[in-house]
């Protein structure tokens, strides 16, 4: 019984150094800005100056991939005869409205909270 105690024991020590190993080792590393090596990032050396660039080319990606989405969508229900066909295509098409009008939403929101947030700086 005494065995398998220190067994468990010797198990949580080891999950209590894995969990907190990487505070230690994260506090010990100096923050360095990528500002020269990504080209097109100007963010002034901060790191909400690139969450917020993160924010902006994911919201520029979501809204690009929905549009060809919708353009693909929409090509493919005129030229495909089949109604299973045209009913995905129609899915799709309202899937990819429905991305767009997150991303809105998410746009507003963040928006309205703080305007310097969404700013894009590109």
């Amino acid at each position: 019984m005494k065995k398998q105690i220190k067994k468990h024991l010797n198990k949580l020590y080891i999950y209590m150094i894995a969990m907190f190993m990487p505070a230690w080792t994260f506090a010990a590393i100096k923050y360095e800005p990528l500002a020269g090596k990504i080209p097109g990032l100007n963010t002034d050396g901060n790191l909400a100056g690139y969450i917020n660039a993160l924010f902006n080319v994911a919201m520029m990606l979501g809204v690009i991939l929905s549009v060809l989405i919708i353009a693909y969508s929409g090509f493919e229900y005129m030229t495909m005869d089949v109604a299973t066909n045209k009913t995905n295509a129609k899915t799709r098409i309202g899937h990819a409205i429905a991305g767009l009008l997150m991303l809105l939403g998410t746009y507003l929101i963040l928006h309205q909270i703080n305007p310097d947030i969404v700013k894009i700086g590109f």
